[in-house]
């Protein structure tokens, strides 16, 4: 894929979703047939998703926790057995384990919506019991592409998809999913849903930002083009070209918080929801949502295409890889040094996160149960798991 020169940070938002899914799934067969998981025993891993010490992955046989801290890994699902296993032109399986671990949702995603069968399970959304090893089937058209989002303590499950004229709220104590029918119009496509203070939902229909509580819809901005994000704290953010603004939900009342730096690119932080990343050329500024403040980073190398971001614990130092770059790279706020790691002729090791202020986290696709640490100050690395 060719690189592109983005002006703006949600011009060509489909795009950089595209790129992130490619930046996270470690390798990708492009266009293979369905197989049954004994076909894919040599599949890399992909990491899903990394919450603190805890890193999940998936391949086409299984889904695993890896406990960095507590040095255990954990396998939370078979992927054959919630038919999880197909990767086929550019449609691959999406999950979204809970806050608590305890249930992943499963949903397909990728560019084939037009030409997927709407009666076969390409189109479901489903939802897996990890402890009691239950699979779920939430609705059985309108999940492809689907967004979601858990509740901040993993009892509700959001969701909704741009075919879908409902909002579909599933409660795990439960088991039983509420039917939100939306206002008149289309949830936009690619574009997130969130659920905050376990009361309100916020999405984008037609281009309109709307709000649902106490049983009805609001419209909060008309004709708004941007994205919607929760942090730790259960307050609601939004982000479209030109700035940041904190929504109040009881009110609606919308407050600009920062000024998004001209011709900058979002990139998602992905071990921390209360800082966002906006990348202009070799600098990149963060902007914290705890303490209103902006961190800027600058490195050598113009960066053009979407680096994952880790902020350190510290928030002194950013961790990146960029989906065509052959280099982990840390940059610091007070230092002009770049730290880089060769990645050339190891393909397929991707940065995981911090392991402290000073040590980031190592996962080799092709063998996950070996997770190491990477030391900046002696520059030495050590097995985790598996020594």
């Amino acid at each position: 894929m060719n690189k592109r020169n983005l002006k703006g940070v949600f011009s060509l938002k489909n795009i950089i979703c595209i790129f992130i899914l490619q930046l996270l799934t470690i390798v990708l067969c492009v266009g293979c047939k369905n197989k049954t998981a004994s076909g894919f025993s040599n599949w890399p891993y992909n990491i899903e998703g990394i919450y603190g010490s805890k890193i999940f992955v998936h391949n086409p046989v299984d889904g695993l926790l890896i406990d960095v801290k507590e040095k255990k890994i954990t396998k939370l699902f078979d992927s054959e057995k919630v038919n999880a296993t197909k990767v086929q032109g550019s449609t691959l399986v999406i999950s979204d384990i809970s806050p608590d671990y305890t249930h992943i949702t499963f949903k397909f995603d990728g560019g084939d919506e037009d030409l997927i069968d709407k009666n076969k399970e390409e189109d479901q959304f489903k939802i897996y019991n990890i402890q009691s090893k239950e699979l779920k089937t939430l609705i059985s058209k309108g999940g492809y592409n689907a967004v979601g989002c858990w509740s901040k303590d993993g009892s509700k499950y959001i969701f909704s998809s741009n075919r879908l004229d409902s909002v579909y709220v599933y409660d795990v104590k439960s088991d039983k999913s509420q039917k939100i029918e939306t206002p008149k119009g289309k949830l936009n496509r690619n574009c997130n849903i969130i659920y905050i203070k376990d009361k309100y939902i916020l999405c984008v229909i037609d281009n309109s930002l709307y709000q649902y509580s106490d049983n009805s819809w609001n419209k909060v901005l008309d004709k708004w083009d941007g994205e919607i994000y929760s942090n730790s704290e259960d307050d609601c953010y939004l982000i479209d070209k030109k700035e940041v603004s904190k929504l109040i939900p009881k009110t609606r009342q919308v407050n600009k918080i920062y000024s998004i730096p001209t011709n900058s690119m979002n990139i998602p932080v992905w071990n921390n929801k209360d800082m966002f990343t906006f990348l202009n050329n070799n600098q990149l500024h963060v902007f914290n949502t705890l303490s209103n403040k902006e961190i800027l980073f600058k490195v050598q190398d113009k960066l053009e295409d979407f680096p994952l971001c880790y902020i350190s614990p510290n928030k002194d130092k950013i961790l990146m890889r960029s989906y065509n770059d052959d280099k982990i790279t840390v940059a610091s706020i007070d230092s002009s040094k770049i730290y880089k790691y060769d990645t050339s002729k190891k393909s397929y090791l991707y940065p995981a996160g911090w392991y402290d202020n000073d040590s980031f986290i190592l996962i080799d696709g092709k063998n996950v149960k070996k997770p190491k640490i990477v030391n900046l100050k002696t520059q030495k690395e050590k097995n985790l798991i598996g020594w």
